[in-house]
């Protein structure tokens, strides 16, 4: 993926231009909004222990990656964007390097943490009893903290040696990676961190999409079939709730892929053909694809409350709370 936040450069996993006011402001107001909609779902799973599932570890840890991303940059924009000097970098080499950290690894890391939901679900709908088992909060942390660990190996190393060897000859001195110096690991980079977790993303939903499918068909021959036998209609109705899980992790999947989909595609797609062959962009695309990046992270503490119902109790029962004890104090 790419992010417009420093000076451009060709094909750099950090892909940017010089930003427009309208796309700085337009972010921090996405990230202000980020930060209420992602920090308050945390503060409902940290007073509510009952939703501390293993899948629900997967969430927490996208939603701790989004805030993440929103303390390492939210400052730096809001500097930029009272400057005013939007192609010139006025903080320090330090402040850079966490800048292309937040764009480069904690984005790498969302887009992960996106990919561990997919291939979970994958996980529950084609080997159920094995996911019903295994699937344990400790295994699912350990998964998160795995995920974590692979990108900051691979996303890191690259940044690093940058940050050591050859940022510092760029001239004139702008907050971007020395792509030339590099160039075949950040174009690897990109491939592997954000071109291949969003194929992982859709095939997974076409899986579990052709599961669905074949068991509804397989379900309505059985309905139509008068010669169904009791015992075979108690087996039916014991699969049920099974079933009903099933369908939730399938909501959970598909609002999830629609919006990845719309706001990761364009700019996935845009710059993983630009790293191999050279492709304008309009200035109007630019900041489109800008703009939907940004509302992702918006999006997805509202697509959990929407396909989860434990989750949409959960916030209930927290707000009523809230409201008797505010009550109570009145």
């Amino acid at each position: 993926m790419s992010s417009n936040h420093s000076t451009h450069n060709r094909s750099s996993p950090v892909d940017t231009q010089p930003e427009s006011q309208f796309q700085q402001i337009f972010t921090i107001a996405s990230y202000v909004v980020a930060l209420l909609g992602n920090g308050f779902l945390l503060l409902v799973f940290a007073k509510d222990r009952q939703l501390l599932t293993p899948f629900n570890v997967f969430i927490i840890n996208l939603l701790v990656g989004n805030v993440l991303l929103v303390v390492i940059e939210f400052p730096l924009m809001v500097l930029t964007l009272y400057s005013g000097q939007f192609e010139n970098w006025l903080a320090t080499d330090l402040a850079c390097t966490v800048w292309l950290y937040g764009y480069m690894v904690v984005l790498a890391g969302i887009v992960g943490s996106h990919t561990l939901i997919a291939l979970s679900r994958v996980w529950a709908v084609l080997f159920p009893i094995n996911y019903r088992t295994r699937h344990t909060i400790p295994v699912a942390l350990l998964m998160c903290l795995a995920s974590w660990l692979y990108i900051h190996i691979l996303g890191g190393s690259g940044l690093l040696v940058d940050t050591l060897l050859y940022r510092r000859l760029i001239r004139p001195y702008r907050c971007q990676v020395n792509f030339g110096k590099q160039a075949a690991y950040f174009k690897a980079a990109k491939l592997v961190l954000f071109s291949l977790p969003e194929l992982v993303m859709f095939v997974s939903f076409l899986i579990i999409g052709c599961n669905h499918l074949a068991r509804w068909l397989k379900r309505r021959r059985q309905r139509s079939d008068r010669r169904i036998l009791p015992q075979r209609l108690t087996t039916a109705r014991r699969g049920a709730g099974v079933s009903h899980n099933r369908s939730k992790g399938l909501l959970v999947l598909a609002l999830l892929t629609v919006s990845v989909a719309i706001c990761w595609t364009p700019n996935i797609l845009f710059f993983t053909i630009k790293t191999f062959v050279p492709l304008p962009a309009s200035e109007a695309f630019r900041v489109t694809q800008h703009v939907l990046v940004s509302c992702q992270m918006v999006l997805d503490p509202l697509l959990f409350v929407l396909g989860l119902r434990s989750l949409r109790n959960g916030v209930k029962k927290f707000l009523l709370l809230r409201h008797a004890r505010i009550a109570t104090v009145s």
